[in-house]
């Protein structure tokens, strides 16, 4: 599976273009969405532009005179200070891997399933009211990815793809403070991996340029990265 071409796809590029229009209208992880994603490969800039916002940015923006990161994230900000009411921009670094680590043991990491309900309601955030906890639940337990490690009667580290777009699927994961550094976290991803690649789809790595933590994490399990993004989020919930 070759990554740029499916990473296209989903911009909905060419490589030969600069300024691309990509109608993103579906919801990331049920809660976010993004008008706007800028990617960096190599020494090109890739803009991809929800297509209400489209005009807007460019008839506010000169971006063939634009390359610096910096500049950019400064155009963004001015433009969409009174033009979005909820929103962020964030650095982000696209990772993906298309080989399994076999040296990594992951035999504690199991598939969660409708038994494993009970620890989950003992995980996690205790202020959460048992109305989100089963909502939440029900969600993710139709997830077909969704995995963890059980401890103490409940899950401590869990993860899952939260959306599959053009045959690459986004790995989310989260591990209870009290059991982080543990490597759990880690045997998670790499199984959701080999998972992902076994049903033909890339496995996606999708993480803020300053979490040096979780980059390191990503980089040990193989996964490379690809693009440089600065990201537009827009919080509709």
């Amino acid at each position: 599976m070759e990554f740029l071409n499916l990473y296209y796809k989903y911009l909905e590029i060419k490589e030969d273009k600069k300024i691309c229009l990509r109608k993103r209208k579906e919801i990331i992880n049920n809660k976010y969405h993004y008008p706007i994603i800028i990617s960096f490969i190599d020494d090109k800039v890739f803009f991809s532009l929800e297509e209400n916002y489209y005009d807007i940015f460019l008839n506010n923006i000169k971006i063939k005179n634009i390359t610096n990161k910096e500049e950019i994230k400064d155009n963004i900000k001015l433009l969409f200070k009174n033009e979005i009411q909820k929103f962020n921009i964030k650095e982000m670094y696209r990772m993906y891997k298309n080989e399994v680590k076999n040296n990594i043991d992951i035999t504690n990491v199991i598939n969660i399933k409708n038994e494993h309900k009970k620890e989950y309601y003992n995980s996690f955030s205790k202020s959460r009211n048992n109305e989100y906890k089963e909502k939440k639940w029900q969600e993710l337990s139709r997830n077909f990815f969704l995995n963890g490690i059980i401890e103490d009667n409940k899950i401590v580290s869990m993860g899952y793809i939260s959306n599959i777009n053009y045959g690459m699927g986004n790995i989310i994961i989260q591990t209870v403070d009290k059991y982080q550094n543990k490597g759990y976290g880690k045997m998670i991803v790499e199984k959701i991996s080999r998972e992902a690649l076994k049903n033909n789809i890339l496995p996606i790595y999708w993480v803020e340029n300053k979490n040096i933590f979780s980059i390191k994490l990503a980089k040990s399990l193989g996964f490379k990265k690809i693009s440089d993004e600065i990201v537009v989020s827009k919080n509709d919930f």
